[in-house]
């Protein structure tokens, strides 16, 4: 418990900066600063114990982006990964194990969205998973999916 709060604390902080800077070091413009301060959060979470950057690959946020054209068209926001084409091909093409998710919706802003996601063991587990090297960020709103791979 008091790793948990040692961590929205230092989310907290982190938000705050975020805020007032507003300086991203957008290389690549196909993303929004949105897109890529859910990048800076994860990846500061994985720091806090010592794992490894996630790193933004295109063909997952184009699976990510797929993932929240189909929830927000039927609006069922449940994890289906091992029943997606799409989800298959990336594995079989990029020669990964798996593919997982977080999934958001309606949240004002990305600490918040994160600040959930670190409450729930399950999203957590995907955030702090020492194997994933990938992650694919797509906010369309009111949904947020992101999406992990090895």
């Amino acid at each position: 418990m008091k790793k948990l709060f040692l961590v929205l604390l230092f989310l907290c902080i982190v938000g705050v900066w975020f805020s007032f800077t507003n300086e991203w070091d957008v290389a690549n413009q196909d993303y929004t600063a949105d897109e890529w301060e859910i990048l800076e959060l994860h990846n500061f979470v994985r720091g806090y114990i010592w794992l490894e950057e996630l790193e933004i690959d295109s063909d997952l946020t184009d699976l990510a982006l797929e993932r929240c054209k189909y929830v927000y068209r039927t609006e069922k926001l449940t994890h289906w990964w091992h029943f997606n084409n799409l989800a298959d091909e990336y594995i079989a093409e990029k020669d990964v194990n798996f593919v997982w998710e977080n999934l958001g919706q309606f949240y004002f802003n990305n600490l918040s969205l994160m600040m959930a996601w670190i409450k729930s063991p399950t999203h957590l587990d995907n955030i702090l998973f020492k194997e994933y090297r990938y992650i694919g960020i797509v906010d369309y709103w009111p949904y947020t999916c992101v999406s992990f791979s090895t």
